[in-house]
């Protein structure tokens, strides 16, 4: 039995096609991520080094936890928190500055940082337990000293 030419050339058609999406797949998948590292690490402010301090608070299942943070005066603050882990959980808050031309506008504003409040609340499950394991700012983890209140 002879083959027939133009099954031959359907598998080459494919292979060319898959080889085409998978390259363009990890080329996408390369600059993303290189990208998102970049901005990350050129987004940490480097003259502050003197940790943030992070209040923590309990309240049955909810722990909340607080602070203040020193923005620039054109930005604001956005914060949450990411929970990983079951029964033992760990909690990342996360904070980051956001660059606001508006707040820029008011030129009576004095020079220097302004001190924006974060506030974040994580609830778990009843018989779970949760850790505080930092705090990320613009994708970069901070020092930071916890202080328990109760």
């Amino acid at each position: 039995m002879r083959k027939k030419p133009h099954s031959t050339a359907l598998v080459l058609l494919m292979v060319c096609i898959f080889a085409f999406w998978w390259g363009i797949s990890i080329l996408a998948e390369h600059t993303f991520s290189s990208s998102v590292s970049a901005s990350a690490s050129t987004a940490a402010p480097t003259e502050n080094t003197e940790p943030l301090t992070v209040y923590e608070s309990s309240s049955g299942q909810i722990y909340t936890y607080h602070g203040t943070y020193a923005a620039g005066d054109c930005d604001s603050l956005g914060s949450g928190a990411r929970y990983e882990g079951g029964k033992n959980g760990q909690v990342i808050i996360l904070l980051t500055t956001i660059s606001s031309p508006t707040n820029c506008a008011d030129a009576s504003k004095a020079a220097g940082n302004e001190t924006q409040d974060f506030s974040v609340s994580v609830s778990v499950q009843p018989g779970y337990s949760i850790a505080f394991q930092g705090l990320m700012l613009n994708g970069t983890l901070m020092p930071t000293q916890l202080v328990k209140e109760n």
